[in-house]
């Protein structure tokens, strides 16, 4: 299983470099659903919560990548959408401010970093909601020195259907 936590971190460094070097320069506008701007470096969108019944749509944002505010514990967090990670990843600012008690001296070399070896460990959210879906009992990996929440797919495959239109990613509802 650490293998795999590890193949999945360094995927996701890759690719968020890869996108970097080619997204395009300009924020994609037009959006076809509500989004909300969060003033960042990247100019980041982030979904609303959707009515019950209706799909999540995601924009592409000026790096390439899709985000989604989701709730952990209560906490309003935002997200990376990670379709190559396969568990939630938290930083340890959104582990300790969601009430996770996070002990990092206990934190093992887990992940595959492209700057050497990342440590974090093992926890369960007792309460997640991602795009108005709740749910319990989550395990996540807290992980030192990571940057913004990921959101894989053990939860992904449980909100419906992953689609990629463009610039858009469509979230169907189960």
């Amino acid at each position: 299983m650490n293998r795999l936590v590890v193949t999945v971190i360094t995927s996701v460094f890759c690719f968020g470099l890869l996108a970097k070097v080619m997204s395009p320069a300009a924020e994609v506008a037009g959006a076809q659903a509500p989004v909300k701007q969060r003033a960042s470096a990247h100019a980041a969108t982030f979904a609303d919560e959707p009515a019950p019944g209706e799909d999540t749509i995601l924009r592409r944002d000026s790096t390439g990548q899709f985000r989604i505010t989701g709730r952990v514990n209560g906490l309003s967090s935002k997200f990376l959408v990670d379709t190559g990670a396969d568990v939630i990843t938290l930083t340890l600012e959104t582990a300790q401010d969601a009430g996770l008690q996070v002990d990092p001296g206990t934190f093992q070399p887990i992940l595959q970093t492209a700057s050497g070896e990342g440590l974090g460990g093992r926890y369960v959210v007792k309460e997640l909601e991602i795009a108005g879906k709740p749910f319990t009992d989550v395990e996540v990996i807290v992980a030192q020195g990571l940057e913004t929440n990921l959101l894989g797919q053990s939860i992904l495959r449980k909100l419906g259907k992953v689609e990629l239109e463009g610039d858009k990613m469509v979230i169907s509802r189960n």
